[in-house]
């Protein structure tokens, strides 16, 4: 995968962006269901977050009508990175782990992940921060279509989810 290069580790560094203050609203991915955020739920997002203590966080994400995933949040490396572009996400209770990987982050308009589940890593998606919601992110959307592909691509916000 062409973003695994640590020659990009600064535009890959999720540290930078923690507290985060918005809400961060998943907007499109390149796979259909995801097992963690209520299959093909719409309205995926994750809420504002407190500093990082120790490289570490909680979180809660929201999806569909009344979905909630209760979350530990883990910023680490992957290999040969010195920069924080691995978010390890454990659910509360009996729910296995699973990992985040940043492919590009903007921290006041957007991030682009991969989701390690889902097609040994090459699900992507695509999320904005509630400033950025309805504006052009011209930048965000060329590194997603770039690195993940023009399609398949599945809606996940519309309208129902304002």
């Amino acid at each position: 995968m062409p973003d695994l290069n640590p020659a990009l580790g600064s535009y890959q560094d999720d540290r930078d962006c923690f507290p985060f203050k918005s809400h961060l609203h998943q907007i499109y991915r390149n796979f259909k269901s995801d097992p963690y955020f209520g299959g093909e739920a719409k309205c995926v997002k994750a809420n504002p977050t407190g500093p990082l203590r120790n490289s570490q966080l909680h979180d809660t994400f929201e999806y569909g009508s009344n979905g909630v995933l209760k979350t530990k949040i883990t910023v680490a490396s992957t290999p040969g990175y010195t920069v924080g572009n691995l978010l390890e996400i454990q659910p509360r209770g009996s729910t296995p782990p699973f990992n985040f990987t940043v492919a590009y982050r903007d921290c006041d308009q957007c991030k682009v992940f991969r989701h390690s589940y889902i097609d040994n890593g090459t699900g992507c998606s695509y999320w904005v921060t509630d400033e950025a919601l309805g504006e052009e992110t011209t930048c965000c959307e060329f590194v997603y279509e770039l690195l993940c592909g023009t399609s398949p691509k599945y809606q996940i916000y519309d309208e129902s989810c304002q």
